[in-house]
């Protein structure tokens, strides 16, 4: 990456001398001033400067400041023309907001309320206390053009923590993090995805700065941005044990906290008793109680409801007697009521945080409750044996983990959302952060029983059936799209593997057993290629349900993420009469730390028999080791690309 200094800016910066200071601040002028690398053509934009700065007093009031310039490079880059600024009813307020774009000619345009846009982050805004007002130019925004954003939020806190990115994927010229304290109190900071940061400190301001950030690349399979960019995490303590809101040196003290929201409000009231009675009336054993209840809360309706977010709130769910009565809730109500369910039949249970959809986020040395995004449970049993799901508490003893948000995953199972992630138990100063378990058997199996005719014609029928996590997501697939639409689904993904496929027959079957099966007839012409009139060129594997993945680039900048699978497939392809089998791929096996594939092919009869398989873990490959996992996924995509060859008798 070169550090020339862009032509555009030599002008753009003559012209803004001419204007008057008090219609382009002096903040926008210095940052456009900044020499701009030159990047790659495909970087969209790039950020000038990044600055938040948070004073905070004595009794929780935060009122933070954040500039924001940003400079498109490319037409795709106009919507980086942009800022946002969230804000809670009840506990904070937006007291400032302006924006400004400079096009490369230099002409200023201040924006107004007509680029001014409100709304509930919730979907129904009935239910949210959250809000996010956003100014925006992308409509005027051209490459060359600068935008400048800047506001002020006033919120107060419920805890002392703090928690700042440098960088969102865009590449950055200068970043600075700046925290003023009330005298006495002193802030200690862990860094994440960075060599640690030291702040610059002054009396009692503490900041954080980094300058000359790269583009984030995309890449398949890499990590989620928050894995990437680097982050400062700070919590703030004040002086003489004095503190506005809670400070938090291990994860004890988060759980702790977070019981004292939670555990009122799990209370059993004769309509939570009579309704767990009628729940369990035919229930025997601690199994079928727990899968009873957990079923119901399953159904019972999702809403999002953003309550109380500003500073740490959002946390404390609703009573469960107020989600029974109204029959819907969010994730911590919905765990919430579990456990009052549960704890009127006599089981006990406990909330259990997470960040959902990304295994890697969490990270155990900087205790917060604001790491987690999810809430779910864990239920106490009796034996751990019983349930895929179960985990191990040093305390506690063996717990169910379950996820009652997710109405496909049944009880014994997770969803992929949660598994192999660090998530806190709450139980008071008894709570722990611990790995959730990535229950067995989840996989695919595929069987396809086809005819190929002399012309290269393939039809036949194919038999897929997902267990566990799998079928979860074929349930969850069904069920959110109409027939239409599923139809659609199911054809893309059958003309991706057969061009021209024609399906006559789409079934499906969902099991209480958690199987979930899909049948499909089909018939495609031109599928073998028909070659000097004697030859018949097919690959015998003709349809995969498998997501692959393409490591393609010679080089690679992050790690590669890979998540547990387990597919079978066995295929029986019908010999068109009048041909003989030629040549046939070489059966195998490949091992590596990442998985396992199998490949066997053989002339069974007037048939040709393949049955392959692959096994992956879930595992994060560093970018050193790309090279491995490159070769180990290219040998998979040779095998199961090479053909077989069918010669006229």
């Amino acid at each position: 990456m070169s550090a020339a200094i862009c032509p555009l800016i030599l002008g753009f910066l003559s012209t803004l001398s001419a204007i008057a200071a008090d219609e382009a601040p002096r903040w926008l002028q210095d940052a456009a001033a900044k020499p701009v690398p030159t990047y790659a053509k495909d970087v969209p934009a790039v950020v000038l400067a990044s600055e938040e700065t948070v004073t905070m007093d004595e009794t929780g009031r935060i009122v933070t400041e954040s500039r924001h310039v940003v400079k498109i490079l490319t037409r795709e880059g106009r919507n980086y023309a942009r800022g946002s600024k969230y804000y809670e009813n009840g506990a904070g307020r937006i007291r400032e907001l302006r924006a400004w774009l400079v096009s490369a000619s230099g002409q200023l345009h201040k924006l107004g309320k007509e680029a001014t846009t409100e709304a509930s982050v919730a979907d129904d805004e009935l239910y949210s206390d959250l809000h996010t007002k956003v100014m925006s130019a992308a409509d005027k925004a051209e490459p060359g053009a600068v935008f400048g954003f800047e506001s002020v939020v006033e919120e107060k806190t419920v805890f002392t923590q703090f928690d700042w990115a440098f960088q969102g994927r865009l590449p950055v010229v200068h970043a600075r993090y700046t925290l003023n304290l009330p005298s006495g109190w002193e802030a200690r900071s862990i860094t994440f995805n960075h060599e640690p940061l030291k702040p610059a400190v002054s009396g009692y301001s503490y900041s954080w700065e980094l300058n000359d950030l790269p583009y984030i690349e995309r890449e398949p399979a890499s990590p989620g941005l928050d894995s990437l960019v680097p982050r400062v995490c700070v919590s703030v303590l004040p002086s003489g044990g004095r503190t506005p809101g809670r400070a938090f040196n291990s994860w004890a003290d988060v759980s702790a906290w977070m019981s004292e929201l939670h555990d009122p409000q799990a209370a059993v009231t004769p309509a939570i008793a009579d309704k767990a009675k009628a729940l369990t009336s035919a229930a025997t054993t601690e199994m079928e109680k727990i899968e009873a209840i957990g079923r119901f809360v399953q159904g019972t309706r999702y809403v999002e409801i953003l309550m109380n977010l500003g500073r740490g709130g959002g946390m404390k769910p609703h009573s469960a007697a107020e989600s029974l009565a109204k029959s819907y809730g969010d994730c911590k109500d919905k765990a919430n009521l579990m456990r009052a369910l549960l704890k009127a039949v006599g089981i006990a249970s406990y909330p259990v945080v997470i960040y959902a959809g990304d295994s890697e986020y969490v990270r155990e040395n900087w205790p917060s409750p604001m790491q987690f995004n999810h809430c779910i449970i864990a239920v106490a049993v009796h034996d751990a044996g019983e349930w895929k799901s179960a985990i191990r508490h040093p305390v506690l003893g063996p717990l169910l983990i379950f996820d009652p948000t997710d109405p496909h995953t049944l009880v014994g199972d997770l969803p992929d959302s949660d598994r192999d992630s660090l998530a806190l138990v709450v139980a008071g100063n008894d709570g722990a952060l611990l790995r959730m378990p990535s229950p067995p058997g989840s996989r695919t199996e595929l069987t396809a029983d086809l005819k190929l005719q002399p012309n290269g014609a393939l039809s036949g029928t194919v038999h897929e059936t997902s267990f566990g996590a799998e079928a979860a997501h074929e349930r969850a697939m069904l069920q959110h799209y109409n027939h239409t639409e599923y139809m659609r689904i199911i054809e893309r993904w059958f003309s991706s593997n057969v061009p021209a496929a024609k399906l006559s027959r789409v079934e499906t079957a969902d099991s209480s057993s958690d199987q979930f099966r899909l049948d499909i007839d089909f018939a495609a012409a031109g599928y073998g290629q028909l070659m000097q009139g004697r030859l018949l060129v097919f690959r015998p594997g003709a349809v995969t349900q498998r997501s692959g993945i393409l490591l393609s680039q010679p080089k690679r900048k992050y790690p590669v993420v890979l998540h547990a699978q387990n597919y079978s497939e066995t295929f029986r392809v019908e010999v068109p009469e009048g041909f003989m089998v030629d040549e046939l791929p070489d059966s195998g096996r490949l091992d590596s730390p990442y998985g396992a594939f199998r490949m066997s092919i053989k002339a069974e009869g007037s048939a040709i028999l393949l049955t392959r398989s692959l096994e992956l873990k879930s595992i994060t490959v560093p970018a050193q080791e790309y090279a491995k996992v490159k070769d180990f996924f290219g040998k998979i995509g040779g095998a199961e690309s090479s053909p077989v060859v069918l010669v006229k008798k």
